[in-house]
């Protein structure tokens, strides 16, 4: 199991949580006045743990695994990885400076900086548009300046900021954010995310499955990789869970 595929696995797990947004109760209907004042309110919850399956493909190579996952609000995202049951060969923790990763298997480890992971990906991401998702609310909060228009039976949010162009599209009977489309203007690199399956989640409706697509460019070579989330179990927690992590001292330490 590669550093890449536990990368984009982790930021995939993480954006899968984007569309739980709202309680489970329908609004009202939004008439056009009131799209200025749409607001999309975030999941609250302390701690949060699920047990994922992830199918990961780029060009010829598609790997299969089953994560663990345990969150700690505004502070710590916990990750297991496992391509069979019972067998962990991936450790991560994502904090709000860096993100490190563990491979059992070649007895080695990776620490990155935000600044790292958006130089490999050639896409801008950091703990701020990370925790954002993972909470439920838009990648960026909504102003007065974003265009709020109505497209069969969507809500369609357009946001500029900076160099990233985002539309957020709400289904308009449930609130739920169901698709959300980054792209990134000088390098025209893109990130889509498609939500589907929604269950409830305590009074909150969760998405069991997400896909996501991130197009890019690696050394002028243009890359499109897939991934798919499909969440078996999912719970939200008031008592604290346990975030074990160690790094073995015989552990060599590799750039990303």
């Amino acid at each position: 199991m590669s550093k890449k595929f536990f990368v984009l696995g982790f930021l995939a797990i993480i954006i899968s949580f984007t569309s739980c947004t709202k309680k489970a109760t329908t609004p009202k209907k939004i008439r056009k006045r009131d799209t200025k004042s749409l607001v999309v309110e975030p999941i609250d919850f302390q701690y949060f743990s699920s047990r994922t399956k992830i199918r990961y493909k780029e060009g010829k190579r598609n790997i299969n695994g089953n994560a663990n996952i345990r969150i700690k609000k505004d502070s710590l995202i916990w990750i297991s990885l496992s391509p069979s049951v019972g067998i962990e060969v991936t450790r991560g923790i994502l904090t709000r400076d860096s993100i490190i990763v563990i491979n059992r298997l070649d007895k080695v480890y990776y620490k990155a900086s935000y600044a790292d992971l958006s130089h490999n990906f050639n896409f801008n991401l950091d703990f701020h548009l990370l925790q954002s998702i993972l909470l439920g609310d838009m990648p960026f909060e909504k102003n007065e300046d974003d265009l709020v228009k109505k497209e069969s039976g969507y809500l369609r949010i357009r946001q500029n900021r900076g160099e990233l162009v985002v539309d957020n599209y709400v289904k308009a009977n449930t609130g739920k954010v169901e698709t959300i489309l980054l792209n990134e203007r000088s390098t025209k690199n893109a990130l889509t995310l498609k939500y589907s399956e929604f269950e409830k989640l305590e009074q909150y409706l969760f998405p069991l499955y997400c896909m996501v697509n991130l197009t890019y460019n690696k050394n002028n070579t243009p890359l499109v990789t897939s991934i798919s989330i499909e969440h078996n179990r999912a719970e939200l927690e008031d008592k604290p869970l346990r975030f074990p992590f160690n790094i073995p001292s015989r552990y060599e330490r590799k750039d990303f």
